[in-house]
C-alpha cells in the first residue's frame, strides 16, 4: 500500500469556490483507491508548512474556506487530517538538493526546500503526490522531481525521480493502473503473488487449493504464467461488462475432452475446492508454457472465474 502526501506548493486555489469543489475531487480520489487497493490509509502526510492550512484554508482571491461551508464527506477528509496526519522527515541536506519539478508539456517550476519535501518524500517512498490543481504542472498525473546528486566520480549531476500526482479522479484511474502493472512485474514469487493477488487479479477468484500448486510452479516459468493470469483477468473483467454466454477468450480456453470429461479417474483430478468450501470440477484450461496448464471453470450466473489449478500438464487418455 501506498502512502498519500500533500503537495504543500500547489495549496493555495483561487476561490472558495475552486477550493470546495477540488475537496470534492480529492474524496472520489482517496476513495476510488482505497477500493483498488493502491492505498489503505485515511491519513494524508502533511508537513508543517501545511498546518495552518489544514484550519482554514486560504485562497488567492482572499477568501477562506472553513467547515462550515463544506459537505460532509468534505469536511470528513479536512477532519482525518487534522487528527490522524502522518508527520514526515525529510533530510535537510536533501532538500537543499532538490531543483525543481516539471511535467510534460510544462516548464520546471523551482521550489524552495521546504515545499519541495513533500514532492522528495514521494520520490524516495513511492508515495503519491495529492495537488490543487491550481498550475498547469499539477493537471498532471505524472510529475518528474530534479534533484542534484554526486555521481561515483564524485561529480555534482542532476538527477530525477517521476512520481504519481493526483487531483483529478482520471489521475486516481491512471495511477492505479500503473500500480497494478507495478505489482504484475514485480510478482517473481508465490509469495509476492499471494500478497497482491486481489489488485493485480481483481476479476479472478482462486480455489483453495490453488496456493499450493502454484508453489511447485518453476521459478522459470513463472512469468508465464503471470501473464496468463492476466490475460484471464482481462477477460474476466470484460464478461462482467458484456454479460455475454462466455467470457470473450475465443480459442484461448478450451474444454477437457470427452474422453476425459467421462473418464472417473481423469475427470476427478480435475476436481479441487473452490474459494466457497465446495468440490468443483475444472474443465476448462489454457496453456502458460511447454507442458503447463491452468485449468478454469466459470459460474455463469454470477459471471465469475475461477482459477482452480495451475501447474505441470494433467494426465489425459493419451499424456
Amino acid at each position: 500500500m501506498r502512502d498519500l502526501v500533500l503537495n504543500h506548493a500547489s495549496i493555495t486555489p483561487p476561490t472558495s469556490h475552486d477550493a470546495i469543489n477540488w475537496l470534492n475531487e480529492i474524496v472520489k480520489c482517496i476513495a476510488y483507491l482505497r477500493k483498488k487497493k493502491v492505498s489503505s490509509r485515511e491519513a494524508i502526510r502533511v508537513g508543517d508548512s501545511a498546518a495552518g492550512w489544514l484550519d482554514q484554508i486560504l485562497c488567492q482571491d482572499g477568501s477562506r474556506v472553513v467547515d462550515s461551508q463544506l459537505g460532509r464527506e468534505e469536511a470528513r477528509l479536512l477532519r482525518r487530517l487534522r487528527e490522524r496526519s502522518l508527520e514526515y522527515e525529510v533530510d535537510a541536506e536533501l532538500a537543499s538538493r532538490l531543483r525543481g519539478c516539471e511535467a510534460t508539456g510544462c516548464p520546471s517550476i523551482n521550489l524552495n526546500p521546504n515545499d519541495g519535501k513533500p514532492l522528495l518524500l514521494a520520490a524516495f517512498i513511492r508515495g503519491i503526490a495529492i495537488s490543487y490543481p491550481s498550475h498547469p504542472t499539477w493537471e498532471n498525473d505524472r510529475l518528474r522531481v530534479k534533484f542534484e546528486e554526486l555521481s561515483e566520480t564524485g561529480r555534482v549531476q542532476v538527477s530525477s525521480i517521476d512520481i504519481d500526482n493526483l487531483s483529478r479522479l482520471s489521475h486516481a484511474k491512471s495511477i492505479a493502473n500503473r500500480h497494478q502493472e507495478h505489482l504484475r512485474h514485480h510478482s517473481t514469487t508465490p509469495e509476492d503473488f499471494w500478497q497482491t493477488k486481489d489488485v493485480v487479479y481483481p476479476n479472478l477468484s482462486f480455489s483453495m487449493d490453488f496456493k499450493g500448486h502454484l508453489s511447485k510452479v518453476d521459478r522459470a516459468r513463472f512469468p508465464d504464467a503471470m501473464r496468463n493470469l492476466a490475460t484471464l483477468d482481462a477477460f474476466a473483467r470484460e464478461w462482467k461488462t458484456t454479460r455475454g454466454a462466455t467470457p470473450p477468450w475465443g480459442n484461448l480456453v478450451r474444454p477437457e475432452s470427452e474422453t476425459v470429461r467421462k473418464n472417473p479417474s481423469l475427470a476427478n483430478q480435475r476436481v479441487f475446492t473452490s474459494a466457497g468450501g465446495s468440490k468443483e470440477s475444472y474443465f476448462l484450461h489454457t496453456s502458460f508454457s511447454k507442458g503447463d496448464r491452468i485449468h478454469l471453470r466459470i459460474d455463469r450466473a454470477r459471471y465469475l472465474v475461477e482459477i482452480g489449478y495451475i501447474g505441470r500438464h494433467l494426465p489425459t487418455g493419451r499424456f
